[in-house]
């Protein structure tokens, strides 16, 4: 091989590499983005827009007064030809709630043409900590 086809070979395999990297990368943050966007709603005390983030809005927790949070790094896998996310998170909320203040939750997401969407929304148990 020449020199030219060498370094066109070369090129061709680092676009490629960083662009399935960048893909993950993106759809990691993405999902991230998601469900910050729906923790400020609860923050916010706003259930209703954030329902619409769920596959099934019936299924959207009345979650009320959150105080803080802290969300994790998440991690998106494809199953099924179907791209899915796990996203931990960590909720304080104050005492009396009817959710336990400072322990670790999961977000389990599937991605639509509309975007993330919540599948499952639950307590971590053994799950590593954000």
């Amino acid at each position: 091989m020449n020199k030219k086809s060498v370094i066109a070979a070369v090129v061709l395999v680092t676009f490629l590499a960083t662009t399935f990297y960048l893909k993950t990368v993106l759809r990691r943050k993405d999902a991230v983005k998601t469900v910050n966007t729906i923790l400020t709603h609860w923050k916010d005390g706003d259930l209703t827009l954030a329902m619409s983030y769920w596959k099934f809005p019936e299924e959207s927790p009345p979650v009320y007064d959150l105080l803080s949070f802290e969300v994790g790094k998440g991690i998106v896998e494809k199953k099924d030809g179907v791209y899915q996310a796990y996203v931990p998170v960590k909720l304080e909320f104050p005492e009396g709630n009817q959710l336990p203040s400072g322990r670790k939750w999961s977000f389990r997401m599937a991605k639509t043409r509309y975007g993330w969407k919540i599948t499952e929304f639950a307590l971590s148990g053994d799950k590593p900590s954000p």
